[in-house]
């Protein structure tokens, strides 16, 4: 029987994916159970672990591009700002490498959409077709591929890639041209940082009140209030202040101040701006005092008591 993959490319693909952090380590190694896997990060030692735990290959040294990656039919990324994407772009394009005809470069970052609009016009010097393609989802959506993935680039690359994406996730949805899923992405997740921070303090009204948040949240969440935000809250007072999703609070920061630049102001004293601003400052205070690096999004809980 031929699978999916190979309907779409001649043989099964092979893949390439630059920067293991805690999204990218996990969805690599999902992704190397059924494609052959290359991978890279600046520190080497996490893909030679990652080497070990899931039988990919490591690229070692400051560029993976540096190596011939003449096999490589699809690159996938995930890394800190679009800023960090620009810069292995640039990499790329000077490799002195041959590249397969068709390559495509799946960007999983939380990128800025009008950056990622200038990257696939650089990465076309080289043929190479460049798709935004941020993950939402956590690490546990990473580990059980049940993330949801919103891509932007041209509708034959994402049917082309489909097959690969349905290893990753389980909610796909093709959004429009490149730069409008990373510009969905932030939006979302200026959304998320709110709703979340609002659930939190429902929960906590709830506890003051005397009323089990157990038995309230869940009539909420079946109610004109609930949210998917409100259901990992529920999941984090249920179950001793713990939940086996979380999301960096500096990553956040940045994707809500990615939603924030694309929101209109109605005026200079609008209401939804200084909430929306409000929010986003509280998750940086947090973090900036819990440490930037480790802070979790559910460390907040604490400080809007």
């Amino acid at each position: 029987m031929i699978s999916g993959a190979q309907r779409c490319f001649s043989t099964v693909p092979n893949l390439l994916y630059v920067g293991l952090g805690e999204m990218g380590y996990r969805i690599a190694g999902t992704l190397s159970k059924t494609y052959p896997m290359t991978v890279w990060n600046r520190t080497n030692e996490k893909a030679v672990s990652h080497a070990s735990e899931y039988g990919t290959t490591a690229l070692a040294g400051p560029n993976p591009f540096a190596h011939d990656i003449s096999h490589i039919d699809v690159i996938l990324s995930c890394l800190p700002t679009s800023n960090e994407v620009k810069i292995f772009a640039d990499h790329l394009i000077a490799s002195q490498s041959q590249l397969k005809q068709g390559l495509l470069w799946l960007d999983n970052t939380s990128g800025v959409p009008h950056q990622s609009r200038q990257i696939a016009e650089l990465l076309q010097q080289r043929s190479v077709q460049f798709l935004d393609v941020p993950i939402s989802g956590g690490r546990k959506g990473a580990t059980n591929a049940t993330l949801t993935i919103m891509v932007g680039g041209p509708k034959p690359d994402y049917e082309r890639i489909l097959p690969i994406l349905q290893k990753m996730g389980k909610n796909i949805a093709h959004i429009g041209d490149v730069g409008s899923a990373h510009a969905v992405k932030g939006l979302n997740n200026l959304l998320y940082g709110c709703n979340i921070l609002l659930a939190m303090k429902v929960a906590q009204t709830l506890e003051k009140e005397g009323i089990d948040p157990d038995v309230a949240l869940k009539a909420m969440m079946t109610s004109s209030g609930g949210s998917n935000s409100m259901l990992r809250v529920h999941e984090y007072v249920t179950h001793n202040r713990t939940i086996d999703y979380s999301f960096k609070a500096n990553a956040l920061v940045k994707d809500m101040d990615i939603g924030l630049s694309m929101v209109t102001p109605r005026s200079e004293d609008d209401p939804a701006i200084k909430m929306f601003t409000n929010i986003r400052d509280i998750y940086f205070k947090m973090a900036t005092e819990k440490g930037w690096s480790t802070a979790e999004v559910f460390d907040t809980f604490p400080y809007i008591e």
